[in-house]
């Protein structure tokens, strides 16, 4: 899917996609509700029977204290991840932050074309995530 930046007066841009659905900038991405409401669940899986039987069976409390102390932090540390991911969009930057990479930026001038990849590329890097967009600068000659 490739996306077209167009000029509006006044230096501002327009962003329109494959359904022509213009938005004006700055745009500002985060993680969803539905992304933490994922996360939730694949956290209270563990994490709720461990508390259940600790209140059932508190003579089993010192064993699952234990993995209880692993779970509660572990996420923790997933929301706080996921909530640390953000793309910006504004009419001279294209700016990405993440908890491990910090922010990194790139001019919309310097940026040749775009292209949204779902799935993983075959014969390349393998250590890509699965769903990631690509910005490519104009080519050197």
């Amino acid at each position: 899917m490739r996306r077209q930046l167009r000029p509006l007066r006044a230096g501002r841009v327009k962003v329109v996609g494959a359904n022509k659905v213009a938005k004006e900038l700055p745009l500002d991405f985060r993680a969803g509700k539905s992304t933490y409401f994922i996360f939730f669940l694949l956290w209270s899986v563990p994490s709720i029977p461990l508390c259940l039987v600790i209140i059932l069976k508190p003579n089993l409390l010192g064993e699952l204290w234990k993995a209880l102390a692993i779970v509660v932090p572990f996420g923790a540390i997933v929301f706080f991840w996921v909530s640390r991911f953000r793309v910006e969009l504004s009419d001279r930057w294209l700016s990405y932050t993440s908890l491990f990479t910090g922010t990194n930026k790139m001019a919309i001038g310097d940026i040749q074309s775009v292209e949204f990849h779902v799935g993983i590329k075959q014969g390349e890097v393998t250590f890509l995530p699965p769903i990631r967009l690509e910005l490519f600068p104009p080519r050197v000659r």
